[in-house]
């Protein structure tokens, strides 16, 4: 048995998540969208051939004045090339935008607090953001202004001399888990190689075009914890960040937590800057990891824009009502200026030795994208998104169940059974969420918590139970097999996701209206990869349901594992006490129980008596013991071995791992006894991860007194 600290989460993790708002509010229910992948930050033209090769009706129905474009759940400034000109969007009009990167902003509202975040700036789930373009009856929707005025000489005393680059540099290659608990917190996530007991690493920032010491430079920096040895002085980790010989940061702390900081550089900057991050070794420790979130340094710079023609940058107020800009060292003069802090297309013409452009001057920085035309992106349009009002759809339904469209014909028989049972039932796409409550980024958890926030607080008939019918992939883990974020394969294959890492269904959930970590309603998972694997749990849930009371459900099955003499006296010990409590009058049963006695890892045990009375029929078959995501320390046959249809018994499983079904196929153990057809077992209740053994005893001894006192 593994044993690893119980973990004792914050309720502040809930209180922050409670108070966000469900992400559908932008939602017009009575609108067609179409989708847009974003797959960076940029500008964007979307052109008329794109919105006809996409199936976009739009261009026909609705004059361009009515059309909206939304991503972040909000409506966002577009530029739409000779929208006045007539009725309809023409051959040659086009729709063109700035867009946001895909970082990790949506992350972020999983953390308490929210900027506790270690990388902010990579998204965990996705690197594709999506926007949506629809329509309305409207002539007053949201549209960047474009500012025409090139009376460049009028504004000569108020000449830009630089503005503010903001340089970021992050290697999201290795995946943290921190407190490896399924709560986000400080100190996880996709982070830098590690630099170990006095160690370091120095990364560099590209910084051209430094304009004088007119303004400090800044120098911000993540750096996490990836260790907890024991401390000898108070803290397990010395930090130190320096450049050239000039310190910017020496601080201790300890345990998986997250560094950040903001440092002054008040020493010119070149055209590469290396940052140095260190582990001092003077604390007397053993070992010591770390691993650099992110840098980010903001720098005046000059308006040579030849190393770098492409990227955003912040132009300072100079006093007027427009600020000119002149631009030199790019490739050509054919380039495209937005204002993206007012939401402006900026017209820019060549003058002698370089591009001008006014911006007009609020008063205010103003944050500033540029791009040659040739960069300029050309979106296309890959489906569309017809939202579904599950006020009505769902409407009086008491038992949810979310998948995935690959599933659906099977799901949808799972609902017809439960409707004809009396308890209303409703299918939900996972897509549909992604788009309605996840603002697009696909695969992210908040889709599923803020519906099943929804659902809660505004449908007439409150949920009591969500029944997930999908296979899910670890979203972020150290080994790349094992997860989706880093593998195209693993990212199919995941039809409805977990949370956390390790994945967790119960923290989808978790302390929704309650506060704490209490569920608001029953939540379960069957990991099918394939409509049969649907039709198959399905069947058994039929049969197992159709049975009548016999005496065969009053076996139950007891296997006691464990390494040595001690855990093997222990783990009995416990045993004894669950058939103490199942034997009694209350419940009555039959309580069999194998012992394992051999120190060796796995014992197989084949005896006649098991095999007889499984084949019998048992209703619980409970383990206490060593396991893995393939077997237990005191190992049966495996399910396939047995004739047990129609009395197939729930499994228990007191170890580690044995319950993770959130890894890549073939078939884990928990896997194989639900799935297996007309045999094996009708649900499997595990851990994912690492298992404590006195957790997992308090556990099943209120699980055994509930299930023998209620049965």
């Amino acid at each position: 048995m593994c044993r690893v600290v119980f973990l004792v989460f914050s309720v502040l993790l809930f209180a922050g998540l409670k108070a966000q708002p469900y992400g559908n509010e932008w939602v017009n229910y009575g609108q067609t969208y179409y989708r847009i992948p974003l797959t960076g930050e940029g500008i964007y033209r979307l052109s008329y051939q794109a919105l006809v090769n996409g199936n976009c009706t739009l261009v026909f129905t609705h004059h361009p004045q009515n059309f909206q474009l939304f991503i972040k759940g909000k409506e966002w400034p577009i530029y739409i090339h000779n929208e006045g000109d007539s009725m309809v969007f023409n051959m040659t009009d086009y729709i063109e935008f700035y867009a946001p990167p895909s970082d990790g902003w949506l992350d972020s509202l999983m953390f308490s607090p929210a900027n506790s975040i270690t990388n902010p700036f990579y998204s965990m789930y996705n690197d594709t953001l999506y926007a949506f373009l629809t329509a309305n009856y409207s002539f007053n929707n949201l549209r960047a202004t474009y500012e025409t005025d090139v009376n460049f000489s009028s504004y000569s005393s108020f000449l830009s001399p630089w503005c503010i680059s903001t340089v970021l540099w992050h290697n999201p290659q290795y995946y943290y888990p921190g407190n490896s608990d399924p709560v986000y917190g400080t100190g996880e996530g996709w982070l830098d190689t590690d630099f170990q007991l006095g160690g370091y690493v120095t990364r560099t920032l590209n910084t051209p075009g430094y304009a004088g010491n007119v303004i400090p430079a800044t120098l911000e920096y993540s750096v996490a914890g990836a260790s907890n040895a024991t401390e000898q002085f108070g803290y397990n980790h010395h930090l130190r960040i320096s450049s050239g010989g000039a310190v910017y940061a020496d601080t201790m702390f300890s345990g998986y937590t997250t560094i950040k900081g903001t440092a002054i550089i008040t020493t010119p900057v070149a055209a590469a800057t290396g940052i140095t991050a260190e582990s001092v070794n003077d604390l007397s420790l053993s070992a010591d990891r770390m691993a650099l979130g992110y840098l980010r340094m903001k720098y005046p710079r000059n308006y040579n824009f030849a190393s770098v023609p492409q990227f955003p940058f912040t132009v300072p107020a100079t006093g007027g009502t427009k600020t000119l800009l002149t631009f030199t060292g790019l490739p050509g003069t054919d380039v495209v200026l937005w204002d993206i802090s007012n939401g402006r297309k900026i017209m820019c013409q060549p003058v002698s030795g370089g591009v001008s452009a006014l911006l007009p001057d609020n008063g205010q920085p103003r944050e500033c994208y540029m791009t040659p035309v040739t960069s300029v992106r050309n979106a296309v349009v890959k489906g569309k998104f017809e939202p579904v009002n599950y006020k009505t759809a769902a409407a009086g339904s008491q038992y949810l169940i979310i998948t995935h469209s690959s599933l659906w014909p099977a799901a949808l028989q799972y609902k017809y059974y439960r409707d004809g049972k009396g308890l209303p039932a409703a299918v939900i796409n996972i897509d549909q969420l992604y788009c309605q409550f996840a603002y697009g980024i696909y695969k992210h958890p908040l889709a599923i918590r803020n519906f099943i926030r929804y659902a809660l607080d505004s449908f007439e008939v409150r949920p009591s139970y969500l029944f997930l019918i999908g296979k899910s992939i670890h979203a972020g883990r150290v080994s790349y097999s094992e997860c989706f974020r880093k593998d195209s394969l693993n990212y199919s294959r995941c039809l409805v996701p977990s949370w956390g890492s390790p994945s967790s269904d119960h923290m989808l959930i978790a302390g929704i209206n309650t506060g704490n970590y209490e569920l608001p309603m029953a939540i379960g998972r069957l990991a099918a990869r394939n409509q049969n694997d649907v039709q198959v749990y399905y069947q058994k849930v039929v049969e197992h349901e159709m049975n009548t009371p016999a005496l065969w459900m009053k076996n139950i099955l007891h296997f006691s594992g464990g390494m040595i003499q001690w855990e093997q006296q222990l783990f009995a010990m416990y045993m004894a006490s669950y058939a103490n409590v199942i034997s009694d009058t209350l419940f009555g049963g039959q309580v069999h129980t194998f012992y394992k006695t051999s120190s060796a890892p796995v014992v197989i045990n084949i005896s006649d008596s098991i095999t007889h009375l499984i084949n019998g029929g048992c209703t619980m078959m409970n383990f206490f013991g060593h396991g893995s995501s393939t077997g237990f320390d005191q190992n049966i046959q495996d399910p396939s071995f047995y004739n047990n249809r129609g009395k197939y018994p729930l499994v228990i499983s007191n170890s580690c791992l044995t319950g993770d079904i959130h890894l890549p196929p073939g078939w884990r153990l928990s896997e194989s006894w639900v799935l297996t057809q007309n045999k094996g077992a009708i649900g499997f209740l595990a851990s994912v991860d690492l298992g404590y053994s006195n957790r997992l005893h308090t556990f099943t001894s209120e699980f055994i007194r509930q299930f023998s006192y209620e049965s």
